[in-house]
């Protein structure tokens, strides 16, 4: 009987120990998750962005890549907003219009790149890397139509 005892005082001492190395691991994982969830969500708002700026950047027959304020304001609404009107809530919480930069590269090709400070869902201490901030960073480039 007493041997029982012991053995689940032993069994509750190493649940004990292992509940927060368990938990610790849980939400590393979430925070990860979230973290490429992030960085998709990203990839498809600069791919998208790229893509109507391409269609957008020669207005006229003369074959000219224009890249004028107005065009790029609506580049900037679609990359942060989903909308080229802009306006509404951002695709992810903290993305602003200027983290994101246009750029024409080469003799014809349009470049967009994000660079997006992801916010941790849990503070940088809990996994060591306090005072360490993580850039997620999307580029795509595309030939203008």
């Amino acid at each position: 009987m007493r041997r029982r005892q012991s053995a689940a005082g032993l069994v509750m001492v190493e649940l004990a120990l292992a509940i927060p190395l368990l938990l610790l691991l849980l939400l590393a994982g979430a925070d990860l998750g979230r973290a490429i969830q992030s960085q998709i969500t990203l990839s498809k708002a600069v791919r998208d962005g790229v893509r109507y700026l391409a269609a957008e950047a020669i207005p006229d027959s003369s074959g000219v890549i224009a890249l004028d304020d107005t065009l790029r304001q609506r580049v900037v609404g679609l990359v942060v907003y989903g909308d080229p009107a802009g306006g509404g809530e951002p695709l992810l919480t903290g993305l602003r219009g200027d983290q994101v930069s246009l750029s024409l590269v080469g003799s014809g090709d349009l470049q967009i790149t994000l660079r997006y400070p992801y916010p941790p869902l849990f503070p940088g201490w809990l996994f060591g890397i306090e005072g360490q901030s993580t850039i997620l960073t999307a580029t795509a480039r595309m030939r203008a139509l």
